[in-house]
């Protein structure tokens, strides 16, 4: 009808110019005139008309076409009016755009890492990318149609259902995770993230594996468990402490030692309560405790305080730090040190002493001194103050290392010579030698070093005595010294058994003897141990070099320069 319209003024828009012809033949200008102007009208108003309908047809057609771009369907090629031309032409580039669009959306699609779908109101999967395959062990067209919820562990289909419903309604996208089953019956964690849209009625999901991330959660989790479990039950009491210095927890040890509760420590400064480690509040400079123990004291509720050792270490717990103090409770370990000095004191005074007189008293009998003895008893005598004398020396031993342990030990250091002292230890053994037909050989070198000469000679004197009581009968015992550039060096070989590896250093701790040796060779054990720690008041060190069954060589060094 619309068509028939334009048709309709151009028969009529004819007939009043025709009449009007008539009109003016029969001599009626004005009617002329009046038929004119109508007939032109007509002719002006045929043009709009036609124009209009011409117009409203390519507006038509754009509309249609609109609708066919939006739906993804193929758009009408009917040649456009010229006014709405480039209008036709721009909406056929959008529809080569957006196709070009599609492809690359769908090509990403397919080609994603994480599972891509579309979930319709029915909670049914519409679409699934090809992820699906890998990460689920679905494919694609075996998840269409199914509902989404099937896949997901049943104790998480509710929330999954529920925020699913929460972002129909929202126009923000929707995080959430939950426990999916893969088609072999492993459980994955997922986390969806989904956006609702109005226009197509669908759900639109993208779904990330995140097993690996909460497998490492929990892994730390558990990893946090066990040190926070450790430190609850060590024996030494910890704090632990933020950067600013603050105590956030302490474990029960320390709640022990100090009759304190927790709330006494949480939240307090170190400052406050060891105020004697650190002088004020300021956030604590932590490098000072570091690997080393300070000596504190703790300040109790009661205001009374105890002494204490400080150290503290860095504790990273996932991307927390914070600091480990460790409290070591000194009072107990100052009564054993009490005990200790008194019973070296009473080592030196009660039993040295009365030991010495008693030797004394042999050398007088040996002597003759209280008149002849017989060859029994010259011998009894020679064999007690043989034991008296091991005594003496047990005593002197222990004396000793107790005064290096305290940094009593004084070293009287001075330039010298090598020779001296390797032909004083070799002397000072010789009797021993013989007794067990050894020979020690020894090249003199005019060598100096700058050492105490006699602990030098004790050294040398005791690896000696080892070294001719453990060689068998009519061997040699070598000592040797070379000068270096920064240290002189000695060593002591023998013949004997050797040391098996896994004693040899063991055998420079105090009480430490190699197992099924002859007992009669055996010593007390603290030998070894002071020459260790002679050499290392000295700045040098020593070592045993030893083969099953091709003898022993101790040899240590003594640095050449004087500090």
């Amino acid at each position: 009808m619309k068509s028939d319209f334009p048709i309709l003024i151009s028969i009529l828009t004819t007939l009043l110019i025709v009449c009007g012809f008539i009109v003016a033949n029969s001599g009626g200008a004005n009617t002329n005139i009046v038929l004119l102007l109508l007939g032109l009208c007509g002719l002006i108003a045929n043009f709009q008309i036609r124009s209009y309908f011409a117009l409203r047809k390519g507006i038509d057609q754009l509309t249609n076409n609109a609708q066919r771009l939006r739906e993804g369907q193929t758009l009408q090629l009917e040649k456009a009016p010229p006014i709405l031309e480039e209008l036709d032409h721009s909406m056929r580039q959008i529809k080569i755009d957006f196709n070009e669009l599609s492809r690359r959306e769908q090509s990403v699609i397919s080609q994603a890492l994480d599972v891509i779908c579309t979930i319709g109101p029915d909670q049914n999967f519409e679409s699934v990318n090809p992820a699906s395959k890998k990460i689920l062990g679905y494919e694609p067209a075996e998840l269409v149609g199914k509902q989404f919820t099937e896949i997901i562990l049943p104790e998480d289909r509710e929330n999954s259902l529920n925020a699913s419903l929460g972002a129909a309604r929202s126009v923000d996208v929707l995080n959430f995770e939950n426990r999916v089953v893969r088609k072999n019956g492993s459980v994955i964690n997922m986390l969806w993230s989904a956006h609702w849209s109005a226009a197509e009625k669908k759900l639109f999901c993208v779904a990330h594996d995140i097993t690996a991330r909460k497998d490492a959660e929990r892994l730390l989790a558990e990893s946090e468990a066990r040190i926070r479990q450790i430190i609850e039950i060590l024996p030494v009491g910890l704090l632990i402490s933020n950067e600013l210095g603050i105590v956030e927890s302490a474990n029960q040890t320390l709640l022990n030692l100090s009759s304190m509760s927790s709330a006494d420590f949480v939240g307090k400064h170190l400052h406050t309560l060891m105020p004697e480690l650190l002088n004020s509040p300021a956030p604590p400079e932590y490098s000072k405790l570091i690997g080393t123990l300070t000596d504190s004291r703790i300040k109790l509720r009661t205001g009374e305080f105890i002494n204490v050792q400080v150290s503290a270490s860095k504790l990273i717990l996932g991307s927390y730090s914070c600091y480990l103090i460790a409290i070591v409770d000194t009072s107990e370990k100052e009564k054993l040190e009490q005990v200790k000095r008194e019973f070296f004191a009473m080592v030196n005074h009660d039993l040295r002493a009365p030991l010495t007189s008693l030797l004394s008293v042999f050398d007088v009998l040996s002597e003759g001194g209280l008149g002849p003895l017989t060859e029994y008893g010259n011998e009894v005598i020679q064999r007690n103050a043989g034991e008296v004398g091991r005594l003496i020396k047990l005593v002197d031993e222990l004396l000793d290392i107790e005064k290096m342990k305290a940094g009593k030990f004084e070293i009287e250091a001075e330039l010298s010579d090598v020779d001296y002292i390797c032909l004083a230890s070799m002397a000072a053994v010789q009797h021993l030698a013989l007794r067990h037909k050894i020979s020690i050989q020894y090249t003199p070198t005019s060598h100096f070093v700058y050492a105490d000469k006699s602990l030098l000679i004790r050294v040398l004197v005791n690896l000696l005595s080892n070294a001719v009581k453990f060689s068998p009968p009519h061997s040699e015992v070598i000592v040797a010294v070379s000068e270096k550039s920064d240290h002189t060096h000695f060593e002591v070989k023998d013949n004997g058994p050797g040391v098996p590896e896994e004693y040899r250093e063991l055998i420079f701790e105090q009480y430490k003897q190699v197992p099924g040796s002859d007992e009669k060779k055996r010593g007390t054990g603290l030998g070894l141990p002071i020459c260790k720690m002679i050499v290392e008041q000295h700045g040098g060190r020593i070592w045993l070099a030893s083969e099953a069954r091709k003898g022993s060589s101790f040899q240590f060094t003594i640095p050449n320069k004087q500090d």
